[in-house]
């Protein structure tokens, strides 16, 4: 009755499962005989049960003590878990996983170099480097947008473009998306949306925080268009960041974010489209529509490319793979649209960009004009923008 009590109690049985040891304990010591104060073992067993007890213990220590192998048993009941590590990227789309190798190298980077600050923009945007040091890739959390507390950067408040804080990553991916659809005419470094982890990036508590957005490929280069000026661009390369900027209606293109390489012919290289596909038309801005290229017809190689491009089945794809909402997709449908019977009616970059921006800030554009008129129109509404396009851009 003792022996059940104790072991009962929790004291011991919650070590091992004590019963059937126990049994087992009482047989072997039952047929060990202990002569060295003239009693036998055996019967202090039976007739003293803390000795038992004692005799139970110093077995069980035994068994207890660390050996060289892995008890198979006792990993499978109690799996020893790995830690999460303390950095990582990870994919979020698996059409990006052809990327993981690059990754694999960014990883390597992030055990000696952590993420670093870039100094330009107003968002927080960081450079990620390989384990040489040198820097491969660019990484713009999406909680570091605008009015973020997040946002390490001090800005006054931009203006309104109709982009609402968290959605530039997404826009940095879908105009690489654009491109790898255009066979990439247009030369958008790729750009995948992923999460990262770092013991850098913390919350406002100070605990870790894996961050979610647009991680892109470092660009070489030897410098941005506002180092050289224009006039010694390719009329190609000028009218192929033209026709990029207005399919996506960018806001915010200018000579800073057109980066330009002479290793191969001197080519231009447009990166930032975070303020891309805005929920409507009004604050677009082109740069490149002062340049002289501008002033010519697009090539026949890239009229072709424009013209032939599926703009409907390209947002429907995008609205299945993210989180993009509609009338920032119509607005995408409906300046590519713009671009596409522009190219077709012979009119110039520059023509289609006056067109698709405003003169002054607090003036209407020529498109924002046109949309007021095709909303108090009846019919289809397709139909009507396809009607009053044809007739504002023959006056142009």
């Amino acid at each position: 009755m003792e022996l059940d009590l104790i072991f009962s109690s929790g004291t011991l049985g919650d070590v091992v499962p004590f019963g059937a040891i126990a049994i087992a304990l009482l047989f072997t010591v039952r047929n060990h005989s202990g002569t060295s104060t003239g009693t036998s073992t055996s019967n202090l067993v039976y007739t003293d049960p803390i000795f038992f007890l004692q005799v139970c213990a110093g077995i069980i220590r035994q068994i207890a003590q660390p050996t060289s192998k892995v008890d198979s048993k006792e990993n499978l009941t109690t799996p020893l878990l790995p830690e999460e590590p303390t950095h990582f990227i990870r994919i979020i789309s698996e059409r990006d996983a052809e990327h993981e190798s690059f990754l694999s190298e960014l990883m390597e980077g992030l055990k000696n170099y952590p993420p670093e600050l870039c100094a330009e923009g107003t968002n927080g945007t960081y450079f990620l480097r390989d384990a040489s040091g040198d820097v491969k890739a660019v990484f713009k959390p999406t909680d570091e947008e605008g009015d973020s507390p997040n946002n390490p950067k001090e800005h006054a408040r931009d203006v309104d473009r109709g982009i609402r804080q968290g959605e530039a990553a997404i826009r940095e991916v879908i105009a690489y998306r654009l491109d790898q659809r255009m066979d990439n005419i247009f030369r958008v470094p790729p750009t995948l949306l992923v999460n990262i982890a770092h013991p850098n990036f913390v919350d406002e508590q100070g605990k870790p925080k894996t961050k979610t957005g647009s991680l892109q490929y470092f660009v070489q280069s030897q410098g941005c268009a506002s180092d050289i000026g224009p006039r010694s661009f390719p009329t190609e390369e000028v009218h192929r960041v033209a026709a990029l900027d207005m399919m996506i209606y960018n806001t915010d293109r200018h000579d800073g974010n057109i980066l330009y390489n002479r290793e191969e012919g001197l080519t231009l290289t447009p990166i930032d489209h975070g303020f891309s596909l805005p929920e409507k038309f009004g604050a677009a801005w082109f740069d490149w529509m002062y340049y002289p290229q501008a002033s010519t017809t697009f090539t026949p190689h890239l009229a072709s490319k424009i013209s032939s491009f599926d703009v409907h089945q390209f947002a429907r794809d995008i609205s299945q793979e993210f989180d993009v909402r509609e009338e920032c997709l119509m607005t995408m449908i409906l300046s590519t649209m713009i671009l596409q019977t522009g190219v077709e009616m012979g009119k110039t970059p520059k023509q289609l960009a006056q067109f698709l921006s405003r003169g002054r800030p607090h003036e209407m554009s020529p498109v924002e004009v046109m949309m007021s008129e095709v909303e108090d129109m009846d019919g289809d509404f397709m139909c009507n923008v396809r009607e009053k396009l044809a007739h504002k851009l023959s006056g142009l």
